[in-house]
Order: C-alpha cells, then structure tokens, then sequence
C-alpha cells in the first residue's frame, strides 16, 4: 500500500507525477495521493488601474498580470511567469508530459501542470485528499502578491478602515479564486476523493502535530 505525500514545492511534484509512480507500481494493492499545501494559483492579485510609471507583465495570451512599481526588476515579475521560466530552463517538459496532465494543453502551455488545477483534473484513478488554506501564507505574499496585513489583529489597529475593508476584499477574492480553481478540476466529484480546505493564514503547518492550533484565520 502507497501513499504518496508532497507539502509546498513538493506538493506540487506529488501532483504531476502521480500517474507516473502508480504507473511504476502495479503490485500496489492501494496507491494515494495526500497534497499539503502543494495546490498553487496560477492567478496574481491586480489592485485595478494602473497608477503612472507603473508597468505590467504577462505570460502566454496574457491572463496573468502583475502590477509592478517603477523599479520592476525580476522580483517583480508574476508567479506564473517565474514558473514558467523555470520550466523552461529546466526543461520540464518530458516531465509533465510523462504526468498525464498535459493532454488538454498544447505545448506551450504545458508548464501550467505545475498548478494545481490542471494535474489534478485528470481521471487516473489515483484517490486524492487535499489539504490546503485557501489564504496560503506563502501563496499570498510569493503568489497572490498582497499580504492582507489589516485583518490581522496585530496590525488592524494602526489601519484605517478603507484599509482594514481593502484587505479583506482581497482576502475573500484570493479565496474565491482559490476555491474556483479546485472546482475546476472536478476533484470532488469523483469517487475516493477530498479535501480539507481551511481559511486559517498558513503554510504547511500540517506537517507537524498540531501545527493548526495557534494559527490565526
């Protein structure tokens, strides 16, 4: 009996490579996958309109943009476009093709099995459970790219109200977004599957035992 586990970075090779390894055991009586905070967003928050010097990138037909101040530089850059650059000097492709997850993609989009929502779509009978905040600490200041700091009860005291409703605008848009992007991949639908989704603000914490009981949601 398998069970296969990724947290993080780890969650996400878990994912794509999932079909691989069943593949590669066929005595296995049982074989799962357990996803702990491995499930990405594609998306990048956008405050809206675009202040004067400020300046835009994009990946592919350009449904992910970033806004970016003046200086720009790499760090600026959105997280699907760092990932795909990665994939692109690492040359993932043999590696996602080999997952299974890129059959609905063309070549240039195949990189994108690198987000949850595209290898988890696939039916190959792989039972799985995921286990993810729908605010992901690390997501939502590397990825989400707005660290919602005013609905927090250390910090909301030294913010506005404007602020204090701005942040947590965001913060349900990130858990809109996060929420639609696992239902887009049917997950839930299909027999032996399930998810454990949490609004606490975390990031593996549950690697360790109780490591959910002094975060705060």
């Amino acid at each position: 009996e398998v069970l296969l586990v990724g947290g993080s970075a780890g969650g996400v090779a878990a994912a794509a490579a999932a079909g691989t390894v069943r593949a590669l055991l066929p005595s296995a009586s049982k074989f799962k996958l357990l996803l702990l905070s491995g499930f990405f967003l594609p998306h990048q928050w956008n405050h809206g309109a675009v202040a004067s010097g400020v300046r835009t990138a994009s990946v592919g037909d350009g449904a992910r943009r970033a806004v970016c101040g003046a200086a720009g530089g790499h760090a600026c850059l959105p997280w699907a476009t760092k990932m795909h650059d990665m994939c692109k000097l690492h040359n993932c492709s043999g590696g996602v093709a080999r997952s299974g997850c890129d059959a609905r993609l063309p070549p240039a989009q195949r990189w994108r099995c690198l987000f949850g929502r595209h290898p988890l779509a696939r039916d190959d009978s792989v039972p799985t459970f995921v286990v993810n905040s729908a605010i992901d600490q690390f997501q939502q200041t590397n990825g989400w790219r707005h660290f919602t700091r005013c609905r927090f009860r250390a910090y909301a005291e030294s913010c506005t109200a404007a602020e204090v409703e701005e942040s947590l605008r965001d913060t349900n848009m990130m858990m809109r977004r996060f929420l639609a992007d696992v239902r887009k991949t049917r997950l839930l639908e299909r027999p032996g599957n399930g998810a454990f989704i949490t609004s606490c603000h975390e990031h593996v914490a549950s690697l360790k035992d109780g490591g959910l009981k002094h975060v705060e949601g």
